[in-house]
């Protein structure tokens, strides 16, 4: 973006933009970061929707479980994501994910 001047105000950064739920956003981050990351964002009723996205993912990741080479991002590995959701759910997160956990 630039003032009337000529001068550089901003960068707009779409290289991610979508028409999607806003709930993938959040599923890109690491489960235990979830509570708080939420909570800084207020309303209710996302978590379902993040914990749907990683779960969808995550089953899509063993589909082809291969390692990709040259990614570093935190669900690289092909079981990371399921092991990340299955230690947050399993760690006592607070209420509401509990609840959304599948039934034992």
């Amino acid at each position: 973006m630039v003032t009337a001047d000529g001068a550089l105000s901003g960068i707009v950064d779409r290289g991610d933009a979508s028409v999607a739920d806003p709930a993938t956003d959040f599923a890109k981050l690491p489960p235990a970061w979830l509570p708080a990351v939420l909570e800084g964002y207020g309303g209710e009723g996302r978590e379902a929707r993040v914990l749907r996205h990683h779960f969808t993912w995550a089953l899509g990741r063993l589909a082809s479980p291969d390692p990709v080479p040259g990614r570093r991002h935190w669900t690289a590995p092909p079981l990371s994501r399921i092991l990340g959701l299955l230690c947050f759910l399993a760690s006592g997160p607070p209420e509401p994910w509990p609840s959304l956990a599948p039934p034992s």
